[in-house]
């Protein structure tokens, strides 16, 4: 029994470090009441805080460099893993670190190729990013305005920059399980600190913890001023969006769900039960409905893959799983409506459509967008009081495509979007399909492919997980005498 007990100890120390480390400061908040919030400690101490910040996004680094695989890997090859892990930890925060992250990984895969001087086939989808990116080039040729469509081409730089860069390097299986493994613990991670936040928060504005629990589309705070739940839970992390941070958690705990067969003993039960409850506490509390809804999608497809190998019980919690969605949807369909709908989306999608009446074919081009939806003049002409300023583009990622570079761009999204859905099938690859779920979802609500932090996302971690079924060809591989020659 004793041994049972300190085997089950040792295995599961992360999550109930998790679990003790929220009870303590739970505790704590009670018998300290904070004197500075958040935002003023932030305020006073950029440099500290700034520190902080950086050391939370690379503890699960730890994980990898402790690891028994790690010290049998050449050091070529553990600067690339570490450049690839830093990224993928990066790009769940600010926008700032997801750069700073990405040029690590740059930096780091271009120290690799200067020692293994291999470069690999080019996969489909990399050159459909290229397409992408080349569509909204071409597409300055009917935009209005050429000097803001050239400054919003910069956002779309990555769609080349990346693919080329996993040109460069074939991880093995076993490395990308590791990375992943690394990509939830950062996680989780987050989601324990933002809710530590929100005790912390909730106690320096006397606000109880049972008003935060709400799924309202928005609370005015208790504040002085009008303030989003959000914006006080994530204030820690620099980066307050609940729909993008979301993505990233709830991804996380699809890759626990993932792991937990694929890698036996890598995740166990309380901490796949703990990721699951977390996630969900933080979805709430945070009001995102877009979050919610996806937590259900996801747990859905998780428990799926636990029960992958019983095919009759398979069978039957899959249909009464979509049974049960379809009987819900009909019988508390308005509460649905009311749950989703959202006035300044709706003015949005209105705006779009009534532009894409007349300009189907090719769209405003690039950087045309921005002026339409932030036009009074439009918004009134539709029976609006004014435009929605700053919120520059439909919300849905295929909408603004077809807005912004007409029914060529659309087919592009659309033929990305099919492909890897494809492909991920087609290799049965798990972790691929699981987050195209993820990222289709976001493209239902949000234009991600606009925004930097969006393309970032997509297209690393695409390319990422790609290589974990995918055969990839060497194309070439040359040597410092060979450049020498040719020179």
């Amino acid at each position: 029994m004793m041994i049972a007990a300190k085997e089950y100890l040792k295995k599961n120390r992360f999550p109930l470090l998790l679990i003790i480390g929220f009870i303590l400061f739970y505790l704590l908040t009670r018998i300290i009441h904070p004197t500075v919030s958040i935002f003023a400690f932030k305020e006073q101490y950029p440099l500290i805080s700034s520190f902080l910040l950086f050391i939370i996004i690379l503890i699960p680094l730890l994980w990898l460099v402790l690891s028994n695989e790690w010290k049998s890997i050449g050091t070529y090859r553990k600067i690339l893993i570490l450049g690839i892990s830093i990224a993928a930890l990066c790009i769940n925060y600010s926008f700032q670190s997801g750069t700073y992250g990405v040029v690590a990984f740059a930096v780091c895969t271009l120290i690799f190729l200067y020692k293994e001087r291999k470069v690999y086939k080019p996969e489909v989808i990399h050159y459909l990013f290229v397409a992408y990116f080349l569509f909204h080039l071409i597409s300055l040729l009917w935009a209005k305005d050429v000097g803001a469509g050239l400054k919003r081409l910069e956002v779309y730089i990555p769609f080349i920059v990346i693919p080329l860069l996993f040109c460069f390097f074939k991880l093995q299986k076993k490395e990308i399980e590791n990375i992943l493994f690394i990509f939830y613990r950062g996680t989780i991670i987050l989601v324990f600190i933002s809710l530590c936040c929100w005790l912390f928060q909730s106690v320096f504005y006397d606000v109880p913890l049972a008003e935060w629990l709400t799924l309202k589309k928005k609370i005015v705070a208790y504040f002085g001023k009008e303030t989003y739940v959000y914006h006080i839970i994530f204030a820690w992390s620099n980066y307050p969006h609940p729909t993008y941070n979301s993505l990233g958690y709830l991804f996380g705990m699809s890759i626990a769900f993932y792991l937990y067969t694929a890698n036996k003993g890598k995740i166990t039960t309380l901490e796949l039960s703990l990721s699951v409850v977390l996630s969900l506490l933080l979805v709430i509390t945070t009001q995102s409905r877009t979050g919610l809804l996806n937590w259900m999608v996801l747990v859905f497809v998780g428990i799926a893959w636990l029960l992958k190998d019983k095919k009759k019980t398979l069978t039957i919690y899959c249909i009464a799983g979509l049974l049960g969605a379809v009987l819900f949807s009909i019988f508390f369909s308005d509460k649905i409506y009311g749950f989703i709908y959202d006035p300044i989306r709706a003015q949005n999608f209105d705006t779009a459509f009534e532009y894409i009446k007349s300009n189907t074919l090719l769209g405003t081009g690039i950087g045309g967008m921005n002026e339409i939806m932030n036009s009074h003049e439009f918004a009134r002409s539709l029976g609006y009081g004014q435009a929605n300023i700053n919120l520059a583009n439909p919300h849905n990622q295929f909408v603004g495509d077809l807005m912004e570079t007409g029914m060529f761009g659309l087919i592009l999204v659309c033929i990305i979007v099919v492909y890897m859905f494809y492909i991920s099938i087609k290799q049965r690859n798990w972790p691929l399909f699981i987050f195209q779920i993820c990222f289709f979802q976001l493209m239902l609500i949000e234009m991600p492919l606009y925004l930097s932090k969006g393309i970032f996302y997509y297209v690393f971690l695409s390319c990422l997980l790609l290589q974990y079924k995918g055969k990839t060809q060497m194309l070439n591989r040359f040597s410092s005498h060979q450049n020498t020659n040719s020179t």
